[in-house]
């Protein structure tokens, strides 16, 4: 986005700079992609707030919410993002909202890019019997209610979009590989208001990168994500455990989600002894 939007009305959001459009799935005009193709599909969305302004923006999947975005810094620019995994038929929509009945206020200018919408077709559904496709592993789930390290070690999501292959536990929070190969990771949470977040991302009970968020008054968000090779039986999870966490979540306010998916397969070889 190139310059500044001020909306309070729960309208599209119009992204006017197209970086990349393959296969022309986005209207500039309208603001809504439309899925060329059925498949999973990888979405990012991206927003920096007015000075002392409110950024809180939505994802909808054929007019229906799926998760939000939101950030608010007194006396300075708040930014925030997330990320979903979603199975699209073609002709399904999505699009970028901002909160109904909240005054946004997007920050934009020319050379200066921070609300960003992006989507990638990870995966094609093929329908032609007996066709030779790699293996389809993704995950992307969310929390609807607030938590904390009290409730649980890991972080538990109970609402669940996608989870082909069905490696990731929903009752325990675990994603285990069953297929080896390069993964990629995303995470996002925001603080209970006044509190903090601190959420890690843990490979087989290996720490590998953390996020963190606190607002003084307001509720923190914060972000990450990685790019692991796996092999078959190797587990990813976020822990909030070390670390006083509190995560804020609610049916319509969904801010903490977790997604993963393979990127490509890899040979496994062992060498020869003897």
């Amino acid at each position: 986005m190139t310059k500044h939007a001020f909306k309070s009305d729960g309208s599209v959001v119009l992204y006017d700079k197209i970086l990349t459009n393959i296969r022309s799935g986005y209207d500039a005009t309208t603001g809504t992609f439309t899925a060329p193709v059925e498949g999973t599909y990888v979405f990012h969305f991206y927003a920096l707030a007015s000075l002392n302004s409110i950024i809180w923006i939505e994802l909808f999947h054929n007019n229906q919410y799926v998760v939000s975005s939101y950030g608010y810094t007194n006396g300075s620019y708040a930014s925030s993002g997330n990320t979903v995994v979603l199975r699209l038929h073609i002709a399904d929509t999505v699009k970028i909202k901002t909160r109904r009945g909240t005054d946004v206020k997007l920050y934009g200018a020319s050379g200066q890019y921070y609300a960003s919408f992006c989507g990638a077709l990870l995966s094609p559904s093929l329908h032609e019997e007996g066709s030779n496709t790699q293996h389809e592993i993704a995950f992307s789930v969310g929390l609807s209610h607030s938590e904390s390290a009290a409730d649980s070690p890991n972080v538990v999501f109970n609402r669940v979009f996608v989870n082909l292959g069905q490696n990731f536990n929903v009752n325990t929070g675990i994603f285990t590989a069953t297929v080896p190969g390069i993964y990629a990771f995303h995470y996002h949470a925001t603080a209970q208001k006044g509190k903090s977040i601190w959420m890690e991302l843990y490979r087989n009970y290996i720490y590998v990168n953390s996020l963190y968020g606190s607002i003084i008054g307001d509720v923190g968000p914060g972000g990450n994500s990685a790019v692991l090779e796996l092999v078959a039986g190797d587990t990813v999870y976020l822990d909030i455990q070390h670390h006083g966490s509190f995560l804020y979540g609610e049916r319509d306010r969904i801010y903490a989600t977790f997604s993963g998916y393979l990127l490509s397969t890899i040979a496994v070889s062992h060498p020869i002894i003897g």
